[in-house]
């Protein structure tokens, strides 16, 4: 039916080629510098004493709630074969107001959860410090999203889900909050090779990365740690039926049981990466030597004192490649009003970590080339998809020409059916992303 609608809209409004041109004379852009330099300019600096909390709380599935992911359908999830969770981590300075990461067992938060949710914590956080993500996992439950683009791979909005999930959120933020103590943080960088191939080019590379932002209380000596990897979760495939965390699920598992109290792991670059390995266990064992690895080095370099800074830029909408068919464009102020988007960017500085809300998936390669960008000026990038807002997958524009033979299978997905950037995304998601993160303080 929906595909009728957009075809009607089509011969309405009319259609065109994919544009093709770069982005830094458009609007969008120009408009989009301005905002951020003004942003920037705001920055405020300065180290002092760590406080922080985390918490974990299990989203209670409700009965009939579908599944997300694969576009399944409608039809209900048969069980739980694991816990699905949201972790929470709330860091601030002594005195000040709070800044805090949520991180859910989903396969995306949109812009009705996250709003939903900062309300009914807006006396206790400030709207503009509370932050989402998800570990992008395809089998958790769905139904919580009132939006018909969403609902393509959530299913029908079922107000038992979303209420399960708002609840969630706001129940690990609350028990974070009230466990922030003074406490040291670090970061690290390990890299896990091998695990994950590259699903829209045959071959080439993808963010083989395992980033770890590390959370010690000085004197309960608790510990936590929030994990940002570039590798899509699905080794539970379509035909599963039962609730999961994927991977991200059975690696918390490990860690949360052994040697730390909260790991949630948040999907970074995984725009064209998913496993090569073929189940939970394999990928957990994988990933489980180089997080060792990443945690120890965190430790060492954890310090009780440090930066914090947030900042949240709304920007313009740019021009939406929506293709109906293969090379044909919906207009795009038709695709604006059908889709209703909105573009920001959400920059949170702990310590030497920047960790970088994203309304894209982007691809691996474009993610490290970005982090070695970001090293130079002394930070360590953390990219952050999925929390909040949602304009597709980022490709460079040089896969929008491959020949048949070098694509991969998830080709016409990321470049066709979910490209909502065309061929000039990531020129300018990476330009407005760099402005802003070269305007941070010098280390």
């Amino acid at each position: 039916m929906r595909r009728w609608f957009f075809a009607f809209l089509a011969a309405a409004a009319g259609c065109g080629p994919v544009d093709a041109r770069t982005p830094y004379r458009s609007p969008a852009y120009v408009l989009g510098q301005s905002r951020i330099k003004a942003a920037v300019h705001q920055f405020e600096g300065h180290e002092a004493a760590f406080l922080a909390g985390w918490s974990r709380v299990e989203i209670d599935v409700p009965d009939g709630a579908p599944l997300a992911g694969y576009r399944r359908g409608d039809g209900a999830h048969e069980g739980v074969r694991d816990p699905v969770c949201v972790r929470a981590f709330s860091i601030s300075h002594e005195g000040g107001a709070p800044l805090l990461f949520l991180v859910a067992d989903l396969i995306a938060v949109d812009r009705g959860l996250a709003d939903e949710v900062r309300r009914r914590l807006r006396d206790e956080v400030p709207p503009d410090r509370v932050r989402f993500s998800a570990s992008h996992t395809h089998s958790s439950l769905g139904g919580y999203v009132s939006h018909f683009l969403f609902e393509l791979t959530t299913g029908e909005f079922y107000a038992p889900a979303f209420e399960a999930v708002v609840d969630a959120h706001v129940d690990a933020a609350r028990l974070a909050l009230a466990e922030m103590a003074p406490a040291r943080i670090g970061s690290a960088e390990a890299r896990a090779p091998g695990l994950c191939a590259n699903r829209v080019r045959t071959g080439a590379p993808v963010d083989d990365a395992l980033l770890v932002l590390y959370f010690e209380h000085l004197e309960a000596g608790g510990r936590a740690a929030l994990v940002n990897h570039a590798c899509h979760p699905v080794i539970f495939r379509e035909e599963h039926r039962q609730i999961s965390a994927d991977y991200p699920g059975e690696l918390a598992a490990r860690f949360e049981r052994r040697a730390l109290d909260v790991l949630g792991l948040a999907a970074g670059a995984v725009g064209n990466a998913e496993p090569r390995v073929a189940t939970l266990e394999a990928m957990a064992e994988g990933l489980t030597e180089p997080l060792f690895e990443a945690l120890s080095e965190a430790r060492a370099n954890a310090r009780p004192s440090g930066l914090l800074i947030a900042t949240q830029v709304e920007l313009p909408l740019p021009r939406l490649s929506v293709q109906l068919l293969p090379g044909l464009v919906l207009w795009s102020p038709v695709a604006q009003a059908a889709l209703r988007p909105r573009f920001s960017f959400e920059l949170s500085v702990v310590g030497e970590a920047a960790l970088l809300g994203l309304p894209v998936e982007l691809a691996g390669h474009l993610g490290r080339a970005w982090r070695q960008r970001t090293a130079k000026l002394g930070f360590r990038l953390f990219l952050l998809a999925l929390g909040g807002d949602y304009l597709g997958y980022v490709n460079a524009r040089e896969t929008f020409g491959l020949e048949v033979a070098e694509r991969g299978p998830g080709y016409d997905n990321e470049l066709v059916t979910l490209g909502l950037l065309g061929p000039s995304g990531a020129e300018l998601v990476l330009g407005l992303g760099d402005t802003l993160l070269s305007g941070l303080p010098r280390r």
